[in-house]
């Protein structure tokens, strides 16, 4: 498949658009393997392919203003051959009152990814108002040098440079057994066990217990019918697999094959950002200072982002309790109301573990900033798993048939979640953001419908609400000195 002008729309601008082509092909094979009446084998195997390459329509230097415009494609090509591989096998036995199921999923997943994202630059200010009075200041005939003296030039520059080819690789598997045990009529009790593993993190002991309960209260009518009324009763431990584009980052940003600079208040600005800017090529070849390249860029650079994994991470675990009802009610209505409390630990974090340390920095004062590292190593981003998260969620759903020719369900979801940030805000405090988390909608419905009209034609309307979520606030700066700008203001204290 072929789209043209992506990206484009809100504040991008028509050059910055992108042209991306894909390709997927997959492979499935499956066997199955009678074992004896009481004893089924299954086999699976999948194979996946996907290319995917964006072309920039106008590859040039950048210019970005917040709340205004962006001009210019990100990246002159950017590509993606990815080849996926899945084995598994189960087998199924019954055995009396058991049902067991035991068996083992493999997976592989090879990348090669080809980047040049920002390799062209991008000059950002920091408002209207600021790019405003660069333009004026340059009407008025000033130099560069005079305009960045009087603090109008654009506060940021950034670039990435180095090797875009980078070659990634993972492998996971996991084996799992499961007893579903009948232990009366009406009564079923689920027991299992999962281990999961992977090869590009140091965590080796994802084990996941399970448990479960399946209870029929009353009787059913007629000797096959099932109770009315079902409760279950829920337990269990789910991880989350490290994924492959961190492995990616942390082999493409690591200081030493591609390097993204940030530069603050940059004294350059080259003939080409001028040109976009508006200005004739005599002009910008007059006005303009030549980006540094090279050894020379370094000096200029106050963080060069680097990207590593942490040797103690962990898979993030998902600890999740369920209780549920259903209820059979007459012409073949169905009502499920269930609670879900999930609560989540180690989960995944980005933080610059080189931000300058607290009271040494200041977006005023950058010179007098400590930094842990050093300041030659720059935004030292890491990969950890200290985050964690709550959630409540309260689901009720109801099926109902109308008629042979039209049947409707819906449901509601109240949902409470709490979490703190996936990139801190305060890399010295966790636990200053926790608070609502970005997916804490608070109120979901849907409701979905089958109407079979004559000659075959069917229609499914489907009607989804949702309230809105959390509402952030940011102050627009760098408090912390980590490059980000996603700190957000405070009261002043009492007195």
């Amino acid at each position: 498949t072929t789209s043209s002008n992506n990206g484009i729309g809100g504040t991008n601008l028509l050059n910055t658009a992108t042209t991306n082509q894909s390709t997927n092909q997959n492979i499935a094979l499956t066997g199955t393997w009678i074992v004896n009446p009481a004893a089924i084998n299954e086999s699976r195997f999948q194979w996946q392919h996907q290319n995917n390459t964006s072309t920039g329509v106008d590859p040039v230097v950048n210019i970005s203003v917040a709340d205004g415009f962006t001009t210019g494609a990100t990246a002159p090509l950017n590509y993606t051959h990815a080849n996926n591989y899945e084995f598994q096998n189960y087998t199924s036995i019954t055995h009396k009152a058991h049902f067991i199921k035991f068996g083992a999923r493999l997976r592989g997943n090879l990348q090669n990814s080809y980047s040049t994202s920002n390799f062209m630059g991008q000059f950002n200010w920091s408002s209207i108002a600021a790019y405003t009075n660069f333009l004026e200041n340059i009407a008025a005939g000033q130099t560069l040098p005079q305009i960045f003296a009087a603090g109008n030039g654009p506060f940021q520059y950034t670039q990435a440079s180095g090797i875009p080819l980078i070659g990634v690789h993972q492998v996971d598997a996991g084996i799992f057994f499961q007893d579903d045990w009948k232990l009366k009529p009406n009564i079923t009790l689920s027991m299992g066990l999962r281990y999961e593993v992977q090869d590009n993190i140091g965590d080796k002991g994802d084990i996941a217990p399970r448990i479960g309960l399946a209870w029929g209260i009353g009787k059913g009518q007629g000797r096959q019918a099932a109770p009315k009324t079902v409760l279950r009763l829920g337990y269990g431990w789910f991880y989350t697999r490290f994924p492959l584009g961190n492995t990616l980052n942390d082999e493409r940003f690591n200081g030493i094959d591609q390097v993204s600079y940030t530069i603050n208040a940059p004294k350059f600005l080259s003939a080409a950002a001028l040109e976009q800017i508006g200005l004739s090529t005599a002009q910008a070849n007059a006005l303009g200072i030549p980006v540094p390249t090279g050894s020379a860029l370094a000096p200029y650079a106050l963080s060069a982002a680097t990207y590593h994994t942490d040797p103690n991470l962990r898979a993030p675990l998902q600890m999740q309790t369920a209780i549920g009802v259903d209820r059979s009610l007459p012409k073949n209505i169905q009502i499920n109301i269930n609670y879900i409390n999930t609560r989540g630990v180690h989960q995944f974090q980005t933080f610059d573990v080189n931000t300058p340390l607290i009271g040494t920095y200041s977006p005023a004062n950058q010179l007098g900033a400590v930094y842990p590292l050093g300041a030659a190593s720059g935004v030292y981003n890491m990969y950890e798993s200290g985050g964690i998260f709550k959630q409540n969620q309260v689901i009720f759903t109801v099926r109902a048939p109308i008629n042979n020719r039209i049947s409707v369900q819906g449901n509601y979801t109240l949902g409470y979640a709490n979490a703190d940030s996936a990139s801190p805000s305060n890399p010295y405090n966790f636990a200053q953001d926790y608070g609502r988390a970005a997916y804490d909608i608070r109120h979901r419905i849907q409701m979905q419908g089958t109407i079979n009209l004559p000659f075959k034609i069917r229609i499914n309307p489907n009607i989804q609400y949702s309230s809105a979520p959390p509402f952030n606030i940011t102050q627009g700066i760098d408090q912390y000195g980590d490059t980000n700008f996603n700190t957000r203001p405070a009261f002043e204290p009492a007195g």
